[in-house]
């Protein structure tokens, strides 16, 4: 009977490879993004960066999305919008901060959602959407569902909708 449960996983390991496999979403949104659209990707904003948005924290332990950051900081310019950490906790973790006006500037090429804060909701993109360059929401909260139909240069992707 022990060998034979010692042989099936528990239940935290599967948890675990889940949420590892989860943490790569985002790598692969991007890289099929520049590869099927043949777009050329500078400066990606990445927003949250907190293990979680809800309720607030400013604990990156266990962050899957500085797991993605540490993986694109070398060939993207990366800036961090987190609404429960401050500038100097960002720019101590040796990062760029996005400005605190919540505006997405137009040179950005992507725009990753990566944790649950209510305050992503609000970001203004507005002007960052009406710019003729193709662009990229990773949107893996579903906080900006309304932008699927956002045909104007777009690709809108989240959790379930990775190619």
């Amino acid at each position: 009977y022990s060998n034979s449960f010692s042989k099936v996983k528990s239940l935290s390991s599967i948890s675990r490879e889940i949420n590892l496999r989860a943490s790569y979403a985002p790598d692969r949104a991007l890289e099929s993004f520049i590869e099927l659209f043949k777009v050329r990707v500078n400066k990606i904003a990445v927003v949250g960066l907190a293990f979680k948005g809800s309720p607030e924290t400013n604990d990156i332990r266990g962050s899957t999305s500085l797991e993605f950051v540490r993986r694109i900081e070398k060939k993207y310019q990366v800036r961090i919008y987190d609404f429960g950490m401050n500038k100097i906790e960002i720019k101590n973790l040796n990062l760029l901060v996005g400005k605190n006006d919540l505006e997405i500037p137009k040179d950005i090429d992507c725009v990753f959602i990566l944790n649950n804060h209510i305050k992503n909701k609000y970001l203004k993109i507005n002007n960052w959407l009406n710019t003729p360059k193709i662009k990229l929401i990773f949107d893996g909260w579903n906080q900006y569902t309304y932008l699927e139909s956002f045909s104007k240069n777009l690709i809108y992707t989240t959790m379930g909708k990775i190619k």
